[in-house]
């Protein structure tokens, strides 16, 4: 495992070669959608979803965002589709040494989730679902009201295209703080 960590995820993806093909927010928020049909969950599938559109095939990719789904770990947290959009955009542009720059994660990730807010009302999951799935009632609430269906498949497929849409205009979105 260590070797895999090693030769994959330290290396710093040349994003411009690596991607397979040109995909738009739409294409990868359909993969997000089609994961999180499969049996993913809201962070899992965002992840994994903008992780392909990139050429980054990974088994640890998923596995990282698996307890920030459902709430961080249904905590009442932040939503797990926000919370893997932002892996995704740390995948994508985060630091692999302490001499990288930090500043277009932070501002792309700021600009994330501001547009997130802003569609969505929220960025925390009880919020989001209109019910606490931290507590007994909540999780029975969420199950049989069908909120999964009607609420988490919808919120993850638009995290996705918006992790995609935010993406494409880096070099043009500034933090207000950097």
């Amino acid at each position: 495992m260590t070797a895999l960590i090693e030769t994959d995820l330290n290396r710093k993806p040349d994003l411009e070669h690596e991607r397979r093909q040109p995909l738009g927010a739409e294409a990868v928020a359909e993969r997000s959608q089609g994961l999180f049909d499969s049996g993913m969950y809201c962070a899992e599938s965002v992840l994994q979803a903008v992780a392909e559109a990139y050429g980054m095939m990974d088994p640890l990719i998923p596995k990282i965002a698996t307890g920030f789904c459902g709430g961080i770990s249904r905590t009442s947290g932040m939503c797990g589709a926000l919370a893997g959009g932002i892996m995704a955009l740390g995948l994508l542009t985060g630091r692999s040494s302490p001499q990288d720059s930090k500043d277009c994660c932070y501002a792309l990730t700021h600009n994330f989730v501001h547009r997130f807010r802003e569609r969505f009302g929220s960025t925390q999951c009880t919020d989001l679902l209109g019910c606490d799935i931290s507590t007994a009632d909540g999780a029975a609430s969420f199950r049989v009201s069908g909120l999964e269906k009607t609420v988490c498949r919808p919120v993850t497929r638009q995290a996705a295209g918006l992790v995609e849409e935010v993406f494409a205009l880096r070099g043009t979105i500034r933090h207000p703080l950097l």
